[in-house]
Formats: C-alpha cells, structure tokens, sequence
C-alpha cells in the first residue's frame, strides 16, 4: 500500500450504499499511467466496464475488453472487497483497487496498484455512468490524481466501442 502517496483513498468517510453505487455500466473517460513502461500507456479503446454483484457477498465481477498496442485483452476478475470504502482485490490480476467518488456526480477515479514481477504499476482511472461532462470529469481526474503522486499530463482518452475491433484482435 506504500505505493498509494498523499491523499490515499483508502482514508475517506464511509459512504452509506457506496458500494452498491459502483454496481453496473461505467465508461472508462480516461487514465493516468504512472510511466511509459505501464503497459496502459498505450490504451486505445476501450468498451464499457461492467461491474455485476456476486450473490450474497461484497464482492463484484468486473470485465471489459481494451484495444492495447493493436491487440484485443480481455480484463475480468473478481473483485474481493477489503476494509474500508471502496477497496477492492482483483486477485487474477494481482492489483488493488481504490474507488474514490468525484466530486461531478457519477464519476469516480480507480486508483489500481499492480504487483507484477518484482514491479509496483499505478494507474489513475476515470470512470463516468454515461460520455457526458467530460471535460470536468477529467479536470476533477487531474486535480485528485496530481495530489497522489500522478503526472496530470500524462493522461489518456481511450476511444470508446462497444466490442473490441475483430480484425485487430
């Protein structure tokens, strides 16, 4: 959690239902690698996230497919839900996940923390309910990102499908 700076999520008030607000079909606006070796850094598409509740637990089931470097992936975990508000586990990813409402209504950054081989990758993700309001959305991202440590300028607006392209699967 180390890699988590300055104004860590983990940290917020609980929200009453907050969870259960985080149920259903978001648009991933926009995303904050932390350096050009995050293999995010080169997102360019991306489809909605669906994010579906596991009967009688916490946890929730997240997928959606991004177009990374000309290839088709596949992204879906379950999400364990840990202590605290809006902390998550992805397990088949090894990452940790932090959803911290926005101030624009129905909008949330995902601050994700990934282990893998030896390595700490941090992205700052923008999601939103529908397209609209995006350029506040993405200054609302910009301001909450910076104060955790994240390059502002380095931000990145997938294109947004709703399959991932056949021929460049």
């Amino acid at each position: 959690m180390a890699a988590v700076t300055q104004g860590d999520p983990t940290t917020l008030a609980p929200q009453p239902g907050a969870d259960a607000q985080l149920l259903g079909k978001w648009y991933l606006k926009a995303l904050i690698p932390d350096n050009d070796d995050n293999p995010e850094s080169t997102t360019e598409s991306t489809t909605p996230v669906m994010l579906t509740p596991l009967d009688s637990t916490r946890d929730i089931d997240g997928e959606y497919t991004a177009l990374i470097q000309g290839h088709c992936h596949q992204f879906k975990s379950t999400l364990k839900k840990l202590r605290g508000p809006g902390a998550y586990l992805a397990e088949s990813e090894n990452t940790l996940m932090f959803f911290k409402p926005l101030p624009v209504k129905d909008h949330y950054v995902v601050y994700c923390v990934m282990y893998s081989q030896g390595r700490v990758i941090r992205t700052a993700k923008l999601i939103g309910r529908d397209m609209s309001r995006i350029q506040e959305s993405l200054e609302a991202l910009k301001k909450d990102a910076s104060a955790n440590g994240y390059d502002p300028d380095r931000v990145i607006i997938p294109r947004q499908t709703d399959t991932c392209p056949a021929d460049e699967q």
